[in-house]
């Protein structure tokens, strides 16, 4: 960072607006800011600072205690700096929270604190900020620090060394110090390394103690103590297995045989089945033979009586349409009789409409005499309108102007009141940015905390069933216990048994065939039941199914186990990382989020609320303006329309001598001329309507005169042809059998009638023959075979089934045994093999991470190694000059030892004394030596960092201390080392009221106290 122009304004000692343009220096990198003890020498590095980071360079005082006390209230606190890092140029503007008078009224209104950055292009135009980077305190100060690469502690041990703080560096803690090296050389990328190897490590540890804990569950699983037992176990279930297999081979043998004979005696009943299905289907048709003898006689005068239907059809269409023809000549006649009645009424109403022509001219000479007076009464009428609306006008008007002398008073209250709104939106929009961070932080907590009731919650859930789990187990392994007692006895008791079995056969004289001895003195004898051999199986197979289910009680064990254990360090986990916070109710926490987001929308709104609140104000002051042009016109006007008035009522009072008063208004004119002529339409209309009724009367008359006639004459032709009908259908009756009409109609069927009929008669034929045919060929099978005696087949059936299912069941018990032990072993293998990798992977690897991570025997991390190296290349150059300016007694190094095991070692300083020849604390150095070490230290740092360029420009370092405490060949060597630095081009100023340097430095910044606060500028020579 390079400093190019800083503009203070009532900031500390400088009352007005003091600029200090760095390029005035030109050529020159060394100057002296000098003045007197107060003058404000150190408050020009404070307004550095504070436009950096809004801070003070001593970090002792905030942004609002630095308004100047010389400042009059009207002068707002403000720093501009203008800096360049690299070629980039930059401009920060910041003001703090102050009080300031109120533009509007009395008083004092609080303005907050606010900043800007900007990137500028040039600097030759002063009137051009640039383009804005950030616009509110803490993001300035965010991209400041990533501008930088600097915090505001770290600023001011490197950049600016104030006072009492020039020492830090130097007498720094190694952690501090490490924070500084950090920043300035970036190695955030070996600290990641760090914990990279570290996570690594810990995972690789972490699959170890997993496989070694999976080996010792997989032989609890099976129920063994070593791996070599496992295999002898695993041999046994083998040969088992092999012998079971072979005795399913011979019972499916068996089991095979007898479904053959099965599968025959089935077929063989299937015929004589079928053979007795066929017989009684034939006598059941047998016995509706006579039934259906009735339907083909049914069937027959039903076809006769089809083909009389259409003759039918045509008697009744004939009958049909007489009905129709009597009928309409009824209606024609009854039509008549009223057409004669409406000819004689509309004769009489003609006669008497006739009759008022008188009335209807009276009505004519009226509607004239009213359409003479009409222009005179429109005149009349238009002034009388002119009249009222010039009164209206006047009286509107002067309400317009009552009105808007009101409204410009509240537009001028009302900028009052939206000036106060606006100030107290502003501050609090100015909280947005710390809102918002305080909601994300509640949010955040808010879902620690919720995750940990969850992980609580499952904690004692799966506490309590580990707890069943451990029930379980306890329960399974004691009835294991008691069973395989059990079968152990039953097993010797089955041996006893069969002793005593052997005994019982013995005869005297005979060898025994266990012994061969031909004595028996003491035959074997059972005093207990003795168990059949089946019993004996069946209590194995319980105690194998047992087993079974206790390995499973066992592992569900360790399972429910081992949750818990990854639960109740996820418990411990959250409850450290959330504090205090981990013992808030959620619904605090939910309330906690729900204010801090209602503050975060409080002030977006009151933000939205004040650009829309001064948009308003400045339409408002716009429209007071106009208000302030209306209104003279509304005066104007007024006297204008009073004028006219005057003359209008002149006119009106001639008018009203010359026209009666109940027709001076128009509209009752036009009224009782529409009255008058409605009257003679109405009289005419109606003349009109009653000689076309007389007229339709008359044609409707003759009309239904010749109607009558015509359905009189229809009626007489159609009887005829009715007559003609019937008896040629009464001939086909005759001719087709049928007695009367009531024997064809009983005879006659619908023709989906007569098809069904037809179709079910041809159905039972063909039925009939179709049973004849198959009792015929169950006859010819069942001579072929006997009847089968089905029960005893299927009882050797049922038999060799239930001997093959226990020989399968068996060999599936032994087999399922066999492959849960295959599982134990190659998961057991594949368990070992993986064990022995990452033991020998974290042999290497986690003694990798441990060394990188500082557990060595110099409590050194990776990180610090390199910082050291970074450290070393520093102190080399800072060496250098203290050298130089302790006059070759002095030199910095690292202290390579370890003082504090409990401590991180490696970023230790010390001081190598060559008078002594030995090393010492630089706390030990008296003010002027630690003067000039801490000196030399900042300078080195400047050159290293600048040299490894990783983006931090150190182009300037201000000093404010130490100078007074030299003695004049001290201040010799460091005015000389500081001199050294021109040559890289960087830019050094020196804070001192020392006189012997005023006169050894020609550039000065000179600050003049006044009483009306201080002032200062460059002088040079």
């Amino acid at each position: 960072m390079r400093p190019i122009k800083i503009t203070i304004s009532a900031f500390g000692p400088y009352a007005g607006t003091q600029v200090i343009d760095f390029r005035d220096l030109k050529e020159r990198n060394f100057f002296l800011i000098h003045g007197r003890t107060g003058a404000g020498k150190t408050s020009l590095l404070d307004a550095m600072c504070f436009a950096l980071y809004g801070d003070s360079s001593g970090d002792e005082r905030a942004g609002r205690d630095m308004r100047s006390h010389h400042a009059d209230a009207s002068v707002r606190t403000e720093v501009v700096f203008d800096f360049a890092v690299g070629q980039e140029v930059y401009r920060v503007a910041r003001s703090p929270q102050q009080e300031r008078p109120r533009k509007k009224g009395g008083g004092l209104t609080v303005e907050q604190a606010q900043g800007t950055l900007w990137r500028r292009e040039s600097i030759l135009d002063e009137s051009y900020d640039g383009k804005v980077l950030a616009s509110q305190p803490n993001k300035v100060t965010s991209e400041i620090e990533k501008l930088l690469n600097f915090q505001s502690g770290q600023f001011r041990q490197v950049v600016i060394l104030p006072q009492g703080q020039f020492r830090r560096l130097l007498m720094a803690e190694s952690v501090e110090r490490q924070e500084i090296l950090e920043a300035l050389f970036k190695t955030e990328i070996y600290r990641r390394i760090e914990e990279a190897l570290k996570a690594a490590s810990k995972e690789i540890k972490d699959k170890w103690s997993e496989a070694g804990t999976k080996s010792e569950v997989i032989l609890r699983q099976a129920d063994v103590a070593t791996y070599e037992e496992l295999l002898e176990v695993q041999k046994a279930v083998a040969a088992k297995l092999e012998a079971a297999q072979a005795a399913v081979s011979m019972s499916r043998l068996r089991l095979d045989t007898c479904q053959e004979q099965l599968a025959a005696a089935l077929q063989a009943e299937r015929v004589w089945k079928e053979l007795a299905l066929a017989e009684s289907a034939l006598e059941a048709l047998k016995q509706q033979a006579a039934g259906f003898e009735e339907r083909r006689l049914r069937l027959k005068g039903a076809q006769e009586a089809a083909r009389l239907i259409p003759t039918e059809n045509i008697l009744n269409q004939r009958r049909t349409e007489l009905a129709a023809a009597r009928s309409k000549s009824q209606s024609a006649e009854s039509a008549l009789k009223e057409a004669h009645c409406k000819r004689d009424g509309a004769v009489l109403a003609l006669n008497q409409e006739e009759g008022r022509e008188p009335e209807r001219e009276e009505l004519r000479r009226s509607i004239r005499q009213l359409g003479d007076l009409s222009g005179r009464v429109d005149e009349f009428q238009k002034a009388s309108n002119e009249l009222k609306a010039s009164e209206l006008k006047s009286r509107s008007l002067f309400e317009d102007k009552e009105k808007l002398s009101s409204a410009i008073a509240a537009v001028e209250k009302s900028l009052e009141v939206k000036l106060e709104q606006f100030r107290k939106l502003e501050l609090t929009a100015s909280m947005l940015e710390a809102n918002r961070q305080m909601a994300q932080t509640a949010e955040k907590v808010f879902q620690s905390r919720r995750s940990l009731d969850l992980a609580c919650q499952e904690l004692t859930q799966t506490t309590v069933e580990a707890e069943l789990a451990r029930v379980a187990f306890k329960k399974e392994e004691a009835e294991l216990l008691t069973d395989r007692k059990s079968l152990e006895q039953l097993e010797r008791s089955w041996l006893f048994g069969q002793a005593a079995i052997l005994a019982m056969q013995l005869v005297q004289g005979n060898p025994c065939p266990v012994c061969g001895s031909a004595d028996h003195p003491a035959p074997a004898e059972s005093y207990v039941e003795v168990p059949t051999e089946s019993e004996l199986n069946r209590h194995r197979d319980l105690l194998v199914v047992k087993e079974t289910t206790k390995d499973e009680a066992s592992k569900k064990k360790f399972d429910y186990e081992s949750s818990v254990v990854k639960l109740q360090s996820q418990v411990h986990a959250l409850t450290e990382a959330l504090g205090d916070d981990a013992f808030i109710d959620l619904p605090l926490l939910q309330k906690r989020i729900r204010e801090t987001k209602a503050a975060v929308i409080g002030s977006q709104e009151a933000a939205s609320e004040a650009q829309a609140l001064n948009k308003e104000s400045d339409e408002l002051k716009t429209a007071h303006a106009r208000s302030k042009e209306k209104l003279a016109l509304l005066e104007q006007s007024v006297e204008a329309e009073n004028t006219r008035r005057f003359q209008l009522s002149g006119i009106v009072k001639e008018k009203e001598s010359i026209i009666p008063e109940e027709l001076r208004d128009l509209v009752a004119l036009r009224t009782r001329q529409n009255e008058l002529s409605g009257k003679l339409k109405d009289l005419e209309l109606k003349l009109k309507v009653v000689q076309l009724g007389a007229g339709e009367a008359n044609q409707l008359f003759a009309s239904c005169e010749a109607d009558r006639r015509n359905a009189t004459e229809l009626v007489d032709g159609l009887l005829a042809t009715v007559e003609s009908a019937v008896n040629e259908f009464q001939v086909l009756l005759a001719g087709a059998g049928f007695a009367d009409e009531e024997g064809y109609r009983t005879s006659k069927l619908s023709s989906s009638e007569l098809l069904s009929l037809e179709q079910e008669i041809q159905d039972f034929d063909s039925g009939f023959r179709s049973a004849e045919e198959r009792a015929c060929r169950a006859r010819e099978a069942a001579s072929a075979v006997a009847v089968p005696d089905l029960v005893a087949i299927q009882t050797a059936l049922g038999d060799a089934k239930n001997i093959n299912q226990e020989a399968v069941r068996t060999a599936a018990e032994q087999e399922a045994k066999l492959k849960h032990l295959d599982s134990y072993v190659s998961e057991f293998e594949r368990s070992r093999q993986e064990s022995l990798a990452l033991e020998k992977e974290f042999e290497s690897f986690g003694r990798i991470s441990e060394v990188a991570n500082g557990n060595n025997g110099r409590k050194l991390t990776f990180q610090r190694y390199v910082l050291g190296a970074l450290l070393d290349d520093v102190l080399l150059a800072a060496s250098e000059r203290l050298t130089i300016m302790s006059q070759g007694r002095y030199r910095l190094q690292r202290v390579c030892g370890t003082t504090d095991l409990r401590k991180a070692g490696g970023l230790e300083l010390e001081v190598l004394d060559s008078y002594t020849g030995t090393t010492r604390a630089a706390a030990t150095l008296s003010g002027g030596e630690s003067f000039l070490a801490s000196l030399s230290l900042a300078l080195g740092l400047a050159d290293v960092v600048q040299s490894y360029a990783g983006g931090i420009h150190l182009e300037t370092m201000f000093i404010d201390e130490g100078f007074g405490s030299l003695d004049p060949e001290s201040l010799d060597f460091a005015i000389r080392a500081l001199r050294d630095l021109q040559k890289s081009g960087r830019l050094v100023g020196i804070i001192s009221h020392v006189p012997e340097l005023q006169e050894r430095i020609d550039a000065r910044l000179e600050v003049v106290p006044c009483a009306q606060g201080s002032v200062a500028s460059f002088k040079f020579g």
